[in-house]
């Protein structure tokens, strides 16, 4: 997880990252709060996120807090756990304007795994 949001972070708005194939282990939430960051896996059965938090949890959270997060997008990998035992949810996109989420598999496992978009109007 640490990896990941360290890359994330490391490369800040107006950038992309890129993770390439294989199974990455996530235990916390991962966030993108800054405008126009674009993470792209290798495909959606290329790239797997497997999630496994502690306690109930997000996967994915794309919010910039009180702001308005602008064009980005998540494409080309698998969100997924393989326990029941927490409450997952796979992406958690609040507040965006123009955000794609493309070529995305939540595959749940005994689990509640969505994805919760919410827009402010």
């Amino acid at each position: 997880t640490s990896d990941i949001q360290t890359c994330i972070n490391a490369a800040g708005a107006n950038s992309s990252v890129y993770l390439p194939a294989g199974t990455y282990l996530v235990t916390s939430t991962l966030t993108i709060d800054q405008d126009r960051v674009h993470i792209q896996g290798a495909g959606p059965y290329a790239t797997k996120l497997l999630f496994a938090p502690t306690t109930d949890d997000t996967c994915l959270e794309i919010s910039a807090g009180a702001s308005i997060i602008n064009q980005g997008s998540v494409s080309d990998l698998t969100l997924f756990s393989d326990d029941g035992t927490y409450t997952k949810v796979a992406i958690d996109l609040l507040d965006s304007v123009g955000y794609r989420l493309e070529n995305i598999v939540a595959t749940p496992t005994r689990t509640a795994f969505a994805a919760r978009p919410e827009t402010r109007r």
